[in-house]
């Protein structure tokens, strides 16, 4: 329902008030419309990966609903929703309509352009000072994340090339979490001292891979090393080769150069 109110240029409060017959009868004239820009945003959200399970805020993809209502152009196309959802709303919706007359005098809304610009939102008013920019002290942020909703946010941005409308990909711990105990420990001669940081960032970004379903469920607790030592050599070419290792290596000298990274995993997550 909040949709609706949002797409039809109402208030997007959500309250009683906010459903006047003015504007259910918008709602009921405009329903098809409506749905059609809801059922579009899903199949957009699906191209990227995102599901019910993994979407963090459901009110973040009524912007691009809006945005597909108002006739937006898709060819050329942090948590901010934490609070105030209604105010943020209406920040974003203001950013990218601007108001007209129509022919019988009447106020209406249009896109200010059919071709979308991230500057319109990146440069919304939006309450408590919040802003889509982001900064240094995110990208710590995005680098502490867990594995789930937040950790593939972040993870599919590393990985703009998988066609997730086409397969399941799951969030694969690079160096297998079962390892991560006092015995493997030893083994590599880990000192106490770090092995506290390296529990801590054992479900981190730093840590974490998209990986085929199937791929992963092959691949279960093999070692790193091990796994790569048995792809063919093809298959191992590519892992090596494409975009994945290129951001990694960003990633891992970021988190090194901040001392967040726990000794040796970078290295190892690229080598």
């Amino acid at each position: 329902m909040r949709c609706c109110l949002m797409l039809t240029d109402t208030s997007v409060v959500y309250k009683v008030n906010s459903f006047k017959a003015e504007n259910v009868e918008r709602i009921q004239n405009e329903w098809r419309s409506i749905a059609d820009a809801v059922r579009r945003t899903v199949g957009l959200l699906a191209e990227f990966g995102f599901s019910g399970s993994v979407l963090t805020s459901q009110n973040a993809t009524l912007i691009i609903a809006y945005y597909i209502y108002k006739g937006g152009d898709l060819q050329k196309s942090s948590r901010v929703f934490s609070s105030s959802p209604d105010q943020v709303l209406a920040a974003f919706r203001n950013s990218l309509r601007e108001e007209v007359c129509t022919e019988g005098g009447d106020l209406a809304y249009r896109l200010r352009t059919t071709g979308f610009s991230f500057n319109h939102l990146l440069n919304a008013k939006l309450p408590s000072r919040k802003s889509l920019a982001v900064m240094a002290q995110e990208i710590d942020l995005f680098l502490s994340l867990k594995k789930g909703q937040d950790g593939f946010a972040v993870l599919s941005l590393l990985y703009p090339y998988l066609r997730f409308q086409d397969q399941v990909f799951h969030q694969d711990h690079i160096h297998p979490s079962s390892h991560f105990c006092p015995e493997d420990f030893a083994k590599i001669g880990l000192a106490e001292s770090d092995q506290r940081i390296w529990l801590e960032w054992r479900d981190s970004i730093p840590n974490l891979q998209l990986l085929r379903g199937r791929e992963n469920m092959e691949k279960n607790a093999t070692p790193l090393v091990e796994w790569v030592r048995r792809m063919p050599d093809a298959e191992r070419a590519a892992f090596r080769n494409v975009a994945r290792p290129v951001l990694w290596t960003q990633l891992c000298s970021r988190c090194n150069r901040l001392k967040v990274l726990p000794p040796g995993l970078g290295r190892r997550a690229v080598s």
